[in-house]
């Protein structure tokens, strides 16, 4: 598959173009024209609207992505998982391919200003031939876009035809750059192509022509004068001087050009090579501001590199000099501008007791030197814009490339090039250039790993990639091993003078004492993110104060916004050589106490936050288990803030609180531990997320054990129970149950041990016993009366009416499950009353009154849509979708059902699976399809018997007899039926 913007916008298979539609395409375009970047769904909406975006803007950008992984799986359906190439991350999207005919145009243009003139001319045809019209289509979100690839579409042609003046075809171009003159009138480098090829094909007259009809042009356009390159040809041709216009080459000045040396293996950035080759080349206004470039990004990005490579790329174009100096912007004390400015001056000849001593008299001085001159500045490693400000040059024939650690958004009117790590390719090419191709290609997977742990740092690869040349021996695999060690990986980046500790040192060593503690204090977090909250209560200040060192942190670049949460909050995160350099920093200037005492702030407020989001939750069950550990509530301002939809904080917060739980049990504090794992149950239980639920829980539960704490270890064998029974491992969660209400005994713990009861209930129940269930729930429900918590009681009494709907005493159920509605409504639970509702709504299924059963089932959806319980909320849709396939009303069925079933084996709920399989197949039979009938059917019995649920298996043999029935088959349709009535039996129902 290939992304195609040089003409209309498409995806291409190979063979045609796929189709989509006009605002996917435009997404599609928008995302491709940075691939590896994200772009914010501002951004896209920008793309496909403009300024007047619909308020449905970002669900239609969703709907967008959705419709572009949909063509791109279909039209490649044997290519990389989809979700891999269009990839959300917050605040948006990212395209992860390198397939782009952009990105292989900008290769070619880059590779074609190496080559000789033949080769080079060959190569911009080919690059120029990807074109199939105006870039992006038209698209009008993206006109700015368009107009920039059309200038390098520009940029190009006259590329080409510099290398054609060079190769002699200077006869065969005039018409071509006549026809350019003419739709480009005050582009001066086709009126010079045009002025040398005339001349070189003796038509000396006709050339001169040509300077005069530019200039009047000009001046009678633009009030100008021609430039001083358009001057130059002319004054060579006047002398009659053919060897000055054969090439493209400038007729150069004396001037300086003191620039470090180019890498001979530069890799990667032909992106950002292109762009800023275009920028600072481009003069739509010949005699503007002067084109300045900020490259921004972390130590080791490979700033200075990519700059000083351009500068040699560009020595055509500024042939006036190209000047390069450091400012030491990440030291202690960078360079003072005015000292630079002397430099400067001196490089350009002026004598040194010519030189003013007043700052601005050299700022003047210096611009006065190079006006009218074509000269480049490569300005690296600045401190900030007050250090740059006045070592910038007046001239708009001047250009400037700045590096920073910092972004230098204070400098009106540059181009900002943020650098990042390379992407995979680009790493694998560098360890390949460096290493040896033979090497790497023996062992890809080992270079992705070496690759990674040099978190694909363009620095600390080619540490990497050098050890492994000056190591002939080694195998990458034994180099990757050897970085995985964190405690060694720092020490294994080292070669000769390079080595990446420096490199991260020069940044830390720049904050100021605060910054430079909270550094080293977060390095000690495992979590992946975290928000400035975590940063303040870990270094113990108040919120605003955490805020402004964590912004310290990343306006030196040792930290990186890793998007907004859930809560609308900006998360933060180290890359992993900084994340190894700042916990290493910890262990050398942080007294052990010290260390404990601050992961120990940081575990109580997320515990605290953790407990008051359980508060706020509209929790219909029985209340997870607490101990002592300690906790520190936020500013009430700021939990108010985060708290205000405690799904969302969890959600912003689970993978946190999952590695932090299991960091509290390595740290010995196990009571946080288990305390945070226990106030995180009923969150996973609404997102269903099993993974990293088992990590608390197990952890949880080794801490507990290993601490003798016996509460806690009740409180993590009922949270496993609980994480069983959603996973429909019955037998395994009834263990848990039993073990957690023997511990909760023990301890004299009545709530505890009235949960647990609770969690065995359901258990023997659902595994077809419901009488033996009954007395279970009647004693949980005798315990929660006697602790006074309704909300449990309503629980309970759910588990009674649940056994009454099993043994098919519908009216009983109907009253318990009222009784139910009513405890929930008195403790105010609004998610409670909606289970209830739904519970009501089964036993009218029950009874055939689909109708109201359906009623019911609207009432109760929106409560369990609104607070985001997606469970439930997919539970409801199962069950109106029962309503819909008992009404005959399959075509409203079938996608409901469809999209409950991607949630249940998201979450591996099997037992709900088996439900809309057993749907899905009366639906078929109903349709008169009894074959495919029969094979849903199958799969729903399969289920169900590994899960041991009887009333389920009973209920689907007694669908699969109608199935075989259906097909003819009477000794199987009686087979089933006779085996359907014997479960019932058992279970105290009738067939």
């Amino acid at each position: 598959m290939q992304v195609r913007l040089l003409g209309p916008v498409e995806l291409w298979d190979g063979a045609a173009s796929v189709p989509i539609g006009p605002r996917a395409r435009a997404v599609l375009a928008a995302l491709s024209l940075d691939p590896g970047r994200v772009r914010s769904v501002d951004r896209l909406i920008e793309a496909v609207w403009g300024e007047r975006a619909p308020t449905t803007a970002t669900a239609q950008i969703q709907a967008c992505v959705s419709s572009l992984r949909r063509a791109w799986r279909v039209a490649d359906p044997g290519g990389e998982p989809v979700r891999d190439v269009i990839v959300t991350v917050p605040p948006g999207y990212v395209l992860r391919t390198d397939r782009v005919d952009l990105l292989e145009f900008e290769r070619r243009l880059e590779a074609a200003r190496g080559l000789d003139p033949a080769r080079a001319s060959e190569e911009l045809r080919a690059a120029l031939g990807l074109w199939r019209g105006p870039a992006l289509g038209g698209l009008p979100g993206l006109a700015a876009e368009a107009a920039r690839l059309e200038e390098r579409r520009l940029t190009a042609i006259e590329e080409r035809i510099d290398a054609d003046l060079s190769l002699g075809r200077a006869g065969d171009l005039i018409p071509e750059v006549v026809s350019l003159v003419a739709a480009h009138p005050l582009r001066e480098r086709f009126r010079g192509q045009l002025m040398r090829a005339l001349h070189r094909a003796g038509r000396r007259s006709e050339a001169l022509d040509a300077y005069q009809d530019a200039r009047d042009t000009m001046v009678g356009e633009l009030g100008l004068e021609p430039g001083p390159d358009l001057r130059r040809i002319q004054q060579s041709i006047l002398a009659d001087d053919t060897a000055a216009t054969a090439s493209g080459e400038p007729v150069p000045l004396a001037g300086p050009s003191p620039l470090p040396p180019d890498i001979a293996d530069f890799t990667g950035r032909a992106k950002q090579v292109a762009e800023i080759a275009g920028t600072l080349t481009w003069r739509p206004e010949p005699y503007g501001a002067v084109p300045i470039i900020a490259i921004s990004g972390r130590g080791g990005v490979g700033k200075t590199t990519l700059a000083v490579h351009v500068a040699h790329r560009l020595r055509r174009e500024f042939p006036d000099g190209r000047l390069y100096v450091g400012l030491r912007g990440s030291e202690a004390s960078p360079a003072d501008p005015a000292d630079i400015l002397g430099r400067l001056l001196r490089r350009l000849g002026v004598d040194g007791a010519a030189i003013p001593g007043d700052p601005d008299e050299r700022a003047d001085l210096f611009r006065a030197r190079l006006d009218g001159r074509r000269a480049l500045i490569v300005l690296d490693n600045a401190a900030d814009e007050r250090q740059v400000r006045p070592l910038l040059p007046g001239s708009p024939l001047c250009a400037v490339i700045v590096t920073s650690r910092r972004r230098l958004t204070g400098l009106a009117g540059a181009t900002r090039i943020e650098l990042d790590a390379f992407e995979p390719a680009q790493a694998a090419e560098l360890l390949t250039r460096v290493a040896g191709a033979e090497r790497v290609a023996a062992e890809p997977e080992a270079a992705d790993r070496v690759a990674a742990l040099c978190d694909r740092l363009p620095l600390a690869l080619r540490i990497a990639a050098a050890r492994l040349a000056a190591r002939p021996h080694w195998t990458l695999d034994r180099l990757a091993r050897r970085l995985a060690d964190e405690h060694r990986r720092l020490d294994e980046l080292v070669h000769a003078d390079l080595e990446i500790r420096g490199s991260l040192a020069l940044g830390h060593r720049g904050l100021s004492a605060g910054a430079q503690r909270a550094f080293r204090l977060l390095g000690m977090l495992e979590v992946a993110d975290f928000a400035a909250w975590t940063a303040a209560a870990l270094v113990d200040v108040p919120m605003p104060e955490g805020e402004d060192l964590v912004e310290e942190l990343v306006d030196a670049r040792l930290l990186e916004v890793a998007g907004r949460d859930a809560t609308d909050q900006p998360r933060f995160r180290f890359h992993d050589l900084l994340r190894v350099y700042a916990h290493e920093r910890a262990l050398a200037e942080e007294p052990p106490a010290e260390r404990r005492a601050a992961l120990g702030r940081a575990l109580s407020a997320w515990l605290a936050l953790a407990d008051e989001a359980e508060r706020r939750l509209p929790n219909c069950y029985y209340a997870p288990l607490s101990g002592d550990a300690p906790r520190t509530p936020l500013d009430p301002e700021i939990t108010e803030a985060l708290l205000r939809d405690p799904l969302a904080w969890f959600e912003a917060e689970r993978s946190a609180i999952t590695v932090m739980v299991g960091q509290a049990r390595t740290a010995g504090l196990p009571g946080f531990c288990w305390e945070l794992a226990s106030a995180s149950l009923p969150f996973f239980e609404f997102c269903g997320d099993v993974v990293e639920w088992r990590r608390c829980c197990d952890d949880a539960l080794a801490a507990a054990r290993e601490s003798g704490d016996l509460r806690g270890e009740a409180a993590s064998e009922i949270n496993l129970g609980a994480m069983l029974y959603v996973q429909s491992e019955f037998g395994e969660s009834r263990g848990h149950f039993e073990r957690a209400g023997a511990l909760c005994e023990r301890i004299g713990d009545g709530y505890g041990r009235a949960g647990a009861l609770c969690g065995v209930a359901a258990t023997v129940r659902i595994n077809g016993d419901p009488e033996a269930s009954r007395p279970l729930w009647a004693g949980a429900l005798r315990l929660f009366g006697e602790l006074g918590d309704r909300r449990a009681e309503a629980y309970a009494v759910e588990g009674l009416g649940m056994c009454d709907l099993d043994q098919g005493r519908a009216e009983p159920a109907r009253a318990r499950f009222e009784e139910m509605l009513r405890l929930y409504q008195s403790a105010g639970n609004a998610m409670g009353e909606a289970h209830a509702l739904r519970r009501i709504a089964t036993v009218e299924l029950e009874l055939g009154r689909h109708s109201e059963a359906l009623r019911l089932l609207e009432k109760a959806l929106p409560t369990f849509r609104a607070i985001g319980d997606r469970l439930s909320e997919a539970v409801v849709q199962m069950r109106m979708g029962e309503c819909l396939v008992r009404q005959k009303r399959h075509d409203e069925a079938r996608p409901l059902l469809d999209l409950v079933m991607t949630t249940f084996r998201d979450v591996g709920w099997r037992t709900c699976e088996g439900h809309v399989l057993r749907l899905a197949g009366e639906m078929l039979l109903a349709d008169g399809d009894a074959d495919s009938a029969a094979v849903q059917l199958d799969e729903s019995l399969r289920i169900f018997r590994d899960l041991q649920e009887s009333l389920d298996v009973a209920e689907t043999l007694r669908c699969l007899a109608d199935t075989h029935a259906a097909k003819g088959d009477e000794e199987a349709a009686l087979a089933a039926r006779d085996e359907a009535r014997e479960i019932l039996a058992e279970l105290g129902r009738e067939f």
